[in-house]
């Protein structure tokens, strides 16, 4: 990111992170790719300083720079108003040069009650301005309790948990004005939700306030799947998807994004007969690729996503398939990323890890036989050709 900004330290010119950028510095967090500028300057000096400037829309930001993953979004100086955001918490600003936060809303309690909502006596909700459209609401809201709520607080108290995404939800629900939130900013929104420490709780806030009917309908069928109770005691379609979330060992966001559409193709699987919801993964990788390719995800990310979804009951099934079926899944890179999706798919159904600890072992055992060269890679011995 140091490489995206240094024209800006060139220039001379000013220049402060903003919004979600401003709250990670302020809170700790570490930066992810997407991070958000604002500079003292117009887009025609933009242009001279970055040979690959690009528009993303006003609605998002006023240019865009990209390199690899890491994106930087721009606000120049003369938008300032028309990039608003809906929650003024997020007018917060930070000098990464002098160190420096500013606060020209005077918004500090509020901030602080992002971490320590029951204690304070301002709530971040409060900031919402009521002129606001629902959607920059929405994509604000989700953002701010997926990235920054305190999971411990969660756990110790639902009824916290629960009073914070009712009074969000109502006061989402109460702004009358409406404008189509872009690809880009949905896209962001996934990223930004999946990437971070509570994302069930945010996707619970866009289901509340009819944000995933009206977006991502793909994700609101899934409520319509009646798991059986022994197989599943957590919940429905819906339920069992954002109880995956919780047995991430890191906010990984190919994997977030496995879990939220491992299951996409139940609502199209036959349910008839004994075996419940046949060929649902098959399917679910058609509807995941398509679900991301109307997101404009790049080709190699949906790939990802396609084979995770594709195979994720194949590690299940793995101690009892012969090697020539299963050779080409092993033999992929995301392999381990499959297992670890198997591992949050079985925590989030209360049972026990056994199935999973019994893959593992065996892909360490085909690892172990890849590199012996005595052994082939199903374990039988290599026999010299005489």
């Amino acid at each position: 990111m140091d490489e995206l900004v240094e024209p800006l330290r060139r220039a001379g010119v000013r220049w402060s992170f903003v919004q979600f950028s401003a709250l990670d510095a302020y809170f700790g967090e570490p930066p992810l790719n997407y991070r958000w500028v604002q500079v003292d300057a117009e887009l025609q000096n933009l242009a001279r300083w970055y040979d690959e400037l690009l528009f993303p829309g006003a609605m998002v930001a006023d240019a865009m720079v990209q390199k690899g993953e890491q994106v930087l979004f721009f606000r120049c100086g003369a938008s300032l108003l028309q990039g608003l955001p809906a929650y003024r918490i997020l007018t917060l600003s930070y000098q990464p040069e002098q160190d420096v936060f500013y606060d020209p809303e005077a918004r500090y309690w509020s901030i602080r009650s992002l971490k320590t909502p029951h204690l304070e006596k301002v709530s971040w909700w409060d900031t919402l301005d009521s002129h606001s459209s629902y959607e920059r609401a929405a994509f604000e809201g989700a953002i701010l309790l997926a990235r920054y709520t305190e999971p411990a607080l969660l756990v110790s108290s639902t009824e916290i948990h629960d009073e914070i995404l009712r009074i969000v939800a109502e006061t989402i629900l109460d702004l009358s004005n409406h404008e189509n939130l872009p690809i880009r900013l949905q896209q962001l929104l996934l990223y930004y939700v999946l990437s971070s420490k509570n994302t069930a709780l945010a996707f619970r806030l866009l289901k509340e306030i009819g944000f995933i009917h009206a977006y991502w309908p793909e994700l609101d069928a899934l409520e319509t799947i009646d798991h059986a109770k022994e197989y599943h005691p957590e919940g429905n379609g819906w339920e069992h998807t954002l109880e995956t979330f919780r047995h991430r060992k890191k906010s990984d966001f190919v994997l977030s994004l496995a879990l939220l559409l491992h299951d996409i193709g139940k609502p199209l699987a036959d349910v008839s007969g004994s075996h419940r919801f046949d060929r649902h993964a098959e399917l679910g990788a058609q509807v995941a690729s398509r679900f991301l390719e109307r997101l404009e995800f790049p080709p190699s990310l949906i790939e990802k996503v396609h084979f995770l979804v594709r195979h994720h009951m194949m590690p299940a099934a793995l101690p009892k398939l012969p090697y020539n079926r299963v050779k080409d899944a092993l033999a992929n890179p995301l392999f381990p990323l499959l297992l670890e999706l198997y591992r949050c798919d079985e925590a989030s159904s209360f049972k026990g890890l056994d199935g999973y600890y019994a893959s593992a072992a065996l892909y360490q055992n085909y690892l172990r036989n890849r590199r012996n060269p005595y052994r082939r890679e199903d374990g039988q011995i290599e026999r010299p050709l005489l």
